[in-house]
């Protein structure tokens, strides 16, 4: 017969036997470890929920995407953030775009200059052997007399709208804001500059080629929507092509030469209108060229008003030798007018007392006459005794008497000095 064995089955019991010092020591570790695993988590979870918060920089504001969503809206109108504290949920549900607005930024934009190596930067174009154009590394723009400059352009640019820049441009990397400044200005450079000759672009024209390339790159960038506006647009260099350099270096030279002399003979035509006219002379031209205009065009009655116009001129406002002979003119006139006055009221008296005594009005004119003739120092007097039958004159002044005479005029001045 099979013989079976009964075993009894009891749960085993645990006895709580004191531990060990070995084990003591491991087991009061893990429970350090634990503790501090613990304290690590909570400080992690903080700094995890704390990380949405950020300090804005006076010069910067932000914007608060939560799922790439605008977070700050105010009636359908996104706002951005101004300077000072920012309280968000932590990334990857919100994400705070921080970008500088306050400040410019400088951009060097060499896309239409000559290529150069970095040897040549600092030395001057005409310095450099270059036979011809590379097309494929030198940049330029074409002119209004079908040629070609190289222009150097030095641009700077704010951030005005944050939004309008986050949401075009993107989160405020530089690469994509200098490509996008890039393109739009080259479009408006061939455009602009396509308006200008060569010389003007790089001689006297070029801060009125910026000026207008500027306003058109804001007008585009407006257009975009950026957020961004360029506050200054310089060209720090410009050049025609350097094959061509030495012609046209004689070329403005020869330019510089004209205007000189244009400059030259300006300063020498004023030089003798003023001298003519004095400061009146622009006034009087204009009045003569209205008049001729007005003879030219048969108009009589509007060239009398100008010949007027023109007489009121040289007499009141006219200096220099005209303004002297109007003087002169005018003295002469008085002198003449009172001294034809004076010969009229003396004549009236004259023929008052003829008409009263002619006999004795010609005695004593008769009289008065030899007076005069005796009295004047220059009329040499010779006396002749009644009954001379013969007289002889000697031709010309008597010396003796010259001499007499000239003696008597430094005694007359003596005494009148005297007096004095």
């Amino acid at each position: 017969m099979a013989q079976h064995h009964h075993h009894s089955h009891r749960d085993p019991e645990v006895i709580d036997a004191p531990l060990d010092a070995a084990n003591q020591s491991l087991a009061d570790a893990l429970r350090a470890s634990f503790s501090v695993l613990k304290f690590i988590m909570v400080v992690l979870v903080a700094l995890f929920l704390l990380s949405g918060v950020q300090f804005i920089d006076d010069r910067e504001e932000a914007v608060v995407l939560r799922f790439g969503e605008f977070v700050d809206r105010d009636r359908d109108r996104t706002r951005s953030r101004p300077p000072g504290m920012s309280i968000a949920f932590p990334y990857p549900v919100d994400e705070t775009l921080r970008v500088p607005v306050r400040q410019d930024n400088v951009v060097i934009v060499d896309d239409h200059f000559v290529a150069l190596k970095e040897r040549e930067k600092g030395r001057p174009l005409s310095e450099l052997a270059r036979p011809t154009l590379d097309p494929l590394r030198d940049g330029a723009l074409m002119t209004a007399d079908n040629g070609l400059v190289h222009v150097k352009w030095q641009l700077t640019y704010r951030i005005e709208d944050l939004v309008h820049f986050v949401k075009t441009v993107g989160d405020g990397g530089t690469a994509d804001v200098v490509a996008l400044l890039e393109a739009v200005l080259d479009n408006a450079a061939i455009h602009v500059a396509a308006e200008y000759t060569a010389e003007e672009i790089t001689r006297y024209k070029s801060t009125e080629l910026a000026s207008r390339v500027r306003a058109r790159v804001n007008q585009r960038l407006q257009e975009l929507g950026t957020g961004i506006t360029v506050v200054a647009l310089d060209i720090p260099r410009s050049s025609v092509p350097i094959p061509t350099l030495r012609a046209f270096a004689a070329v403005s030279s020869a330019e510089n030469q004209k205007q000189k002399r244009i400059r030259e003979a300006e300063q020498e035509r004023d030089a003798i209108l003023n001298g003519c006219a004095g400061e009146a002379y622009p006034r009087i031209l204009a009045a003569l060229d209205d008049w001729q205009e007005a003879e030219t065009a048969g108009d009589h009655a509007a060239a009398a008003e100008h010949l007027a116009r023109l007489d009121q001129l040289v007499e009141f406002e006219a200096g220099g030798d005209a303004g002297r002979e109007v003087s002169k003119a005018k003295s002469y006139y008085t002198e003449a007018v009172q001294g034809m006055q004076a010969d009229e009221e003396e004549y009236n008296s004259v023929m008052k007392e003829y008409l009263r005594a002619p006999e004795l009005l010609f005695a004593r004119l008769w009289v008065q006459t030899k007076r005069k003739i005796f009295d004047y120092e220059e009329v040499v007097k010779r006396y002749v005794p009644p009954g001379e039958k013969e007289i002889r004159i000697i031709i010309g002044p008597d010396p003796k008497q010259r001499m007499i005479d000239e003696m008597r005029r430094i005694e007359r001045r003596e005494k009148g000095t005297r007096r004095k």
